[in-house]
C-alpha cells in the first residue's frame, strides 16, 4: 500500500466522497466530474456535519470553491486521486487511486456513521442526476448560487 499520507480534514472529506460506494454496481471505479465534486462538496459545506468545508460563490455552474478544486489537485499530485481525460471535452473525472482508496476505506471507518450517511448522501444525489437537473435543483434551493449562472432560467 505505501506510507499513509497525512491529509487536512478537507482532504479526507473530499477523498472519502471521491472514493465513495460503486453506486452502478459494477464493482469498478466510478468516476467523478468537476461539476458533482464541487456540488457534493457544496451540499456537505452547507448542509452536512462539517458545515463551512469549503467557501463557496455563484459561478457559471452555480456554487463553485476555487478550494474545492485545489484540495482535488492536491490528492492527484500526492498520488491518492487520478484524473482522466474525457474525450472531446476541456474537462476531466476523478477517481481514487489503490493508494488512495485504502486511505479513504480507513478514514471511512473513523467516521461516526452519521457522517459516512451524509458523504454517501451527498455522493448518491449528485451522481444519481442528470447535469441540468442537479442544477436546477440546486438553484432552487439556493437561489443565490445561480445569479452568476450560464444555465438558462
Amino acid at each position: 500500500m505505501g506510507e499513509k499520507v497525512l491529509l487536512s480534514e478537507r482532504e479526507k472529506w473530499l477523498l472519502v466522497f471521491l472514493d465513495g460506494p460503486d453506486l452502478a454496481g459494477g464493482g469498478g471505479k466510478e468516476w467523478v466530474d468537476p461539476i458533482r465534486i464541487q456540488k457534493g462538496m457544496f451540499l456537505l459545506s452547507m448542509r452536512g456535519p462539517s458545515k463551512e468545508l469549503f467557501e463557496f460563490s455563484p459561478y457559471h455552474w452555480g456554487p463553485f470553491s476555487k478550494d474545492v478544486t485545489e484540495t482535488v489537485r492536491s490528492l492527484v499530485k500526492r498520488g491518492l486521486a487520478v484524473r482522466k481525460p474525457v474525450e472531446g471535452r476541456s474537462w476531466s473525472v476523478y477517481s481514487t487511486t489503490d493508494t488512495g482508496h485504502s486511505q479513504a476505506v480507513s478514514y471511512r471507518e473513523a467516521l461516526s456513521e452519521s457522517h459516512r450517511g451524509w458523504i454517501d448522501g451527498a455522493r448518491e444525489y449528485v451522481l444519481g442526476k442528470s447535469f441540468v437537473g442537479l442544477l436546477r435543483e440546486i438553484y432552487d434551493a439556493y437561489p443565490d448560487y445561480a445569479s452568476r449562472s450560464l444555465l438558462a432560467p
